[in-house]
């Protein structure tokens, strides 16, 4: 039977993201895991018609990045003191960053939520579950949303 040791637990610090917590730790209890707390940042674009760009858009990255490591602390500290956390703050398309990170940490478990879209919205933005699910060489359990969120 295969053994889980290495949880990822990908996050867009949604709400309905969330929801995946109480499953993450769940598992974690169950089985002597370690967890992967992953949010993906986008890229910045390379240029903008602005005389200022220069100057706003490091500016601005340095302010989104420090919000989500302060975000993925607080994460990591909702889970159980004796569950084994660890925060990884990626760039670049959230679909391939989280697949590249499978490899690279050779991680056992996919727990993730999706929002469930469905019909044009998930043509028009596609989705990184759908797609981390198609893809990922390991099982990827994926959380519905609960209407109420």
């Amino acid at each position: 039977m295969a053994r889980i040791e290495k949880i990822m637990f990908p996050t867009d610090f949604s709400d309905a993201s969330s929801a995946a917590i109480p499953w993450v730790a769940r598992i974690g209890a169950i089985t002597p895991s370690e967890v992967f707390i992953v949010h993906v940042l986008r890229e910045q674009p390379e240029e903008v018609p602005d005389p200022n760009y220069h100057y706003q858009v490091p500016e601005y990255a340095r302010l989104v990045r420090a919000d989500a490591e302060k975000r993925l602390r607080e994460l990591s500290s909702r889970f159980p003191s004796d569950l084994k956390t660890h925060e990884l703050l990626l760039n670049g398309d959230a679909a391939e960053e989280i697949l590249k990170a499978v490899k690279d940490y050779e991680i056992n478990l996919i727990v993730m939520a999706t929002r469930g879209e469905t019909g044009w919205r998930s043509l028009l933005f596609g989705s990184v579950a759908e797609k981390v699910i198609k893809s990922a060489d390991c099982p990827v359990l994926s959380i519905r949303k609960p209407d109420s969120i």
